[in-house]
């Protein structure tokens, strides 16, 4: 029983990062308007040439204006949830890392695993449209000669995987990664360059566009719901995709001069950009040509080609040349930072944690680039983008919860996402327990706990659980509001009201969302409910990843972890359950906080 215990507290074992300066190893040389367009580049244009289409023809019809409207909403909430942990943690990892230094090891693994399933499918999914353009721009000259020279005439059926083996994406995915082997001066370079030329590749077909719009397309052929709510929430759920680009923000904030300024500014701007040029064009798509004749793999073109318009079409293809030479590559740089920060940790292969001489992770960069290759020339696009959003929309999620979870527990368990200074002014100004009953409330006697925080934590579980309940009795039963919807509805009512019983702690890091918890709960809820719209098959591939990072932690990454492998003195000292800190910086491992809760408190 003691071994299972040691196990238990070894898994959520913390890490302790050192943060009383912005020292890295990496190039500081980013500035916001280098972040902005590292976000606007990763998404905007594959989701606006591609994914728009698709979602229009088979899920929304012209309501997918909604579903990009509500999907920028729950991307706004989960945006400023990242931005404060990325103020406190200006260091590469993104949520792996907030998870590792918030509630522990296998949780930071299982999102870090997660997050490699993200990156893998952008870099894969959005590749495949690149040979898919030149074919609509050059009448099915890839396909014919690919069909006819390699299988024989006869196309693969399979619904997950493309008709046929799509090279020329492969390729792309080798060159790009060739590309990046130079380093992040080169590739943040050219990525200002392509996001120029995109904007205005952009603003020149929207013009055209509107040349052919049309508004009986949007009263006839069913009207403007043709699918109903639920296909515009369906609709919501796959295009989170178009503002996935604030995750890499935060993987590369490392890499910026000024991160606590410059994070929460490319944050909000990725996401008002991508919303606004993701409405406009999702207007000008349905308003040319009626949402049922809409091509799934090649909107844009095809509906200029309706109208014999042949210079928009060479524009679409150079916009998409353009956009997906962007995307794949701040998915592979974002895709290496985050599988070196874990091979750095000791939860991946050392293989991983190699750095080039000229500081790049170029082991890890070719593995990823062969991997996504053989994705991208044997999957289809809409496999792909399915496990994408998965992927993200976890993430999200997640980041919202531990942001709950990080306010309402005691200041000193959250010492070590501050410089030393700042700890020092936190545990003397801290009146207040966080995660303690609010004076007027100590008559629930309860609600009371031994441990601050471990209330809010189980009203938390119980929020979230209520609320993705009720959100997938709305969407996937046929019945009325029943018993068991208020059931979970209430739960998730009380839940919640528990939480607001509860002081927060007084810190006040560099950017703090306000109206917590609300903010976080909303963001909770819109991410429960995209995931509530994503099929069954996605949910199944996503736990068979995850069952495979599981593995491997149990097989390699516990026994090897970093932290876990210190001495027994600097675990003691590093656990944030003890009060026995030292004040002094214990090597690689970080500064330790210099005071802590009585014992009276913590246990």
């Amino acid at each position: 029983m003691e071994r299972f215990k040691q196990v238990i507290r070894n898994v959520h074992r913390r890490r302790v990062i050192n943060i009383n300066n912005l020292d890295t190893e990496l190039n500081r040389c980013l500035n916001t308007f280098d972040l902005t367009m590292v976000g606007v580049s990763y998404t905007l244009g594959i989701g606006l040439y591609v994914l728009i289409g698709t979602v229009a023809n088979t899920m929304a019809g012209p309501g997918v204006i909604l579903s990009i409207i509500i999907t920028a909403i729950c991307a706004l909430f989960s945006a400023l949830c990242y931005a404060e942990f990325g103020c406190r943690v200006p260091k590469a990892g993104s949520a792996y890392l907030y998870a590792y230094v918030t509630v522990g090891e296998i949780w930071a693994l299982a999102i870090g695993w997660n997050m490699i399933l993200e990156y893998m499918g952008c870099v894969a999914g959005v590749s495949s449209g690149f040979a898919g353009a030149i074919d609509d721009t050059f009448d099915g000259v890839i396909y014919n000669l690919t069909v006819d020279n390699l299988m024989g005439g006869h196309p693969w059926t399979s619904p997950y995987f493309v008709k046929y083996p799509d090279i020329i994406a492969g390729l792309l995915v080798l060159t790009i990664s060739v590309v990046l082997l130079f380093g992040v001066d080169i590739s943040s370079k050219l990525n200002n360059i392509l996001v120029f030329s995109l904007v205005i590749v952009l603003l020149l077909l929207i013009g055209y566009c509107l040349k052919f719009a049309n508004i009986s397309n949007w009263t006839d052929y069913g009207g403007f719901f043709p699918f109903g709510l639920v296909g515009v929430c369906e609709g919501a759920a796959q295009m989170f995709f178009l503002f996935a680009g604030f995750e890499v923000i935060c993987i590369s904030s490392e890499e910026c001069k000024n991160p606590i300024k410059s994070l929460p500014i490319a944050l909000i701007l990725t996401i008002v950009v991508n919303a606004i040029f993701g409405v406009i064009s999702a207007v000008c798509l349905t308003l040319m040509v009626p949402w049922t004749e809409i091509d799934i793999k090649s909107p844009f073109p095809q509906a200029f080609r309706k109208f014999h318009e042949i210079v928009p079409t060479y524009l679409v293809t150079i916009g998409t040349i353009i956009t997906i030479s962007g995307t794949i590559l701040n998915a592979l740089h974002g895709l290496s930072r985050l599988i070196y920060s874990i091979a750095s940790d000791g939860l991946l292969f050392p293989l991983f944690a190699r750095l080039s001489e000229n500081l790049v992770p170029a082991i890890t960069i070719v593995i990823v680039g062969i991997t996504s290759c053989i994705l991208a020339v044997f999957l289809s696009f809409r496999t792909l983008v399915q496990l994408l959003n998965i992927g993200s929309i976890v993430s999200y999620l997640i980041i919202a919860i531990l942001l709950i979870v990080i306010r309402y527990r005691p200041v000193e368990e959250n010492a070590i996402f501050y410089r030393e200074e700042e700890k020092k002014e936190n545990v003397q100004t801290d009146s207040v327990v966080g995660g303690t009953l609010k004076a007027q409330f100590k008559f629930l006697k309860f609600l009371q706990s031994e441990i601050p925080g471990r209330v809010v934590v189980a009203s938390l579980t119980m929020y979230v659980i209520c609320s993705g309940c009720f959100l997938f009795l709305i969407f996937h039963s046929d019945r009325s509001l029943g018993v068991l919807h208020l059931v979970f509805l209430v739960g998730a009512f009380l839940g919640f009201c528990v939480i607001l019983l509860h002081n927060q702690n007084e810190e006040e890091p560099p950017f703090k969302v306000p109206f917590v918890p609300l903010v976080p709960a909303i963001s909770i809820v819109c991410n429960m409910m995209l995931l509530a719209n994503l099929s069954g098959l996605t949910w199944i591939r996503f736990v068979g990843w995850v069952a495979i990072g599981m593995v491997i932690y149990v097989a390699y990454g516990y026994s090897h972890s970093t932290v876990g492998r210190m001495n027994e003195e600097e675990a003691e000292a590093l656990n944030p359950y003890s009060c026995n800190y030292d004040t002094e910086e214990i090597t690689e491992f970080g500064t330790i906080p210099l005071d802590c809760l009585s014992l009276e408190t913590q246990k």
